[in-house]
């Protein structure tokens, strides 16, 4: 098994701010475009081993 890679916490603060405002945004605008950039802001930090259909979903929380 290889070494584990961390991100800095101050990226990974980043990500969650950015996630959180483009589900904002998502909730008032549900286009393509901001589902596409919530879609590559979540799979940053995520299992890349899942398949494109699937990004992120491993990192998305419900509702």
């Amino acid at each position: 098994m290889g070494a584990m890679i961390t991100a800095h916490p101050s990226l990974l603060r980043e990500l969650v701010e950015r996630c959180e405002n483009l589900r904002r945004r998502l909730a008032f605008d549900n286009s393509a475009d901001i589902t596409r950039q919530l879609d590559d802001a979540t799979y940053t930090p995520c299992d890349h081993r899942h398949p494109p259909a699937g990004r992120g979903a491993a990192c998305r929380t419900s509702g």
